[in-house]
């Protein structure tokens, strides 16, 4: 009885889906037909009960055929939720002078370095190559899931701030976030001829106090992750829009409404930097040795 159950369920799962709205208008033209026909309604259930024996057995019947329904619906609840949770990010933080080279930079105005020319990857080389005057901010994927969408802002102490965009962050990568104002900065260094002051351009590179990402998993769940540098607190929030309650936060994570104040402030902030997105651009550590050992 039990595959009969799971069978019938799923087509209906199916049919309510496809004919929510009719089914809609069914349902309220049959509670429209109770209302105007309530009294032989009421006389037919008083002068056709059935023996005692009639009545338990049908409802337990009924009882049996629903107790499988939203047993069934519970698990597919679980299984989706557990879905959800397992195609989670999760980022650390490091501070590096030697980029692995499954890194990916970012760069927040490519028609900036792109007018540059060749020098540009020049004043790239290094600064990535440099780890005595430069150490770069990264953000590591530890998770095993790839993040179809992820978006970075980067506040200095100044209250300055960068922004980032990126498609598709495969599992246990890592982006290194450089803004080209940092860029112009060295540019400016080597066309003078100065010679780098260390604890002075690690400083111009990152007064860093907070990171933020927004991201898009691959189950479709919007969330935030939020890092304090001054005491390293991390948080991540993750927006509920689905009526499934079996979903659960992760460590150190809240799940929130998309109306929930937070979640607003988060969006409105990356959303005021919609006509940058086309802007950022990404360059692949391992593409840029090669180009630089070429250039050698």
């Amino acid at each position: 009885m039990k595959e009969i159950v799971k069978m019938f369920y799923k087509k209906a799962k199916e049919f309510l889906r496809k004919n929510w709205w009719d089914v809609r208008y069914l349902l309220l033209f049959a509670v429209a037909f109770l209302l105007f026909r309530f009294d032989k309604f009421i006389k037919w259930i008083i002068q056709d009960t059935g023996t005692v024996a009639d009545w338990v057995s049908g409802l337990g019947t009924v009882g049996a055929f629903f107790a499988i329904f939203w047993q069934m619906d519970k698990q597919e609840k679980m299984e989706r939720a557990f879905k959800v949770e397992q195609s989670r990010p999760r980022f650390i933080h490091m501070f590096r002078g030697v980029l692995p080279d499954n890194t990916n930079i970012l760069l927040d105005d490519n028609n900036f370095f792109a007018s540059l020319g060749e020098k540009g990857y020049d004043y790239l080389k290094l600064i990535v190559n440099h780890p005595s005057y430069f150490n770069l901010l990264t953000l590591d994927n530890i998770s095993s899931n790839t993040i179809y969408t992820c978006e970075v802002i980067l506040t200095d102490d100044f209250e300055k701030e960068y922004y980032w965009a990126q498609n598709g962050l495969q599992q246990n990568s890592i982006i290194a976030p450089v803004p080209v104002s940092l860029i112009n900065r060295f540019k400016n260094i080597c066309e003078k001829q100065i010679v780098p002051d260390e604890t002075k351009e690690k400083n111009i590179l990152l007064h860093a106090k907070e990171i933020e990402v927004r991201f898009t998993t691959s189950s479709n769940e919007i969330g935030f992750y939020k890092l304090c540098l001054n005491n390293n607190e991390e948080k991540y929030y993750f927006i509920n829009e689905s009526n499934n309650n079996e979903i659960q936060a992760s460590k150190n994570g809240k799940i929130l409404g998309k109306n929930n104040p937070k979640i607003e402030v988060l969006n409105s902030k990356f959303d005021a930097y919609k006509s940058k997105r086309m802007r950022s651009a990404t360059i692949p550590y391992h593409m840029l040795k090669i180009k630089i050992l070429g250039g050698e």
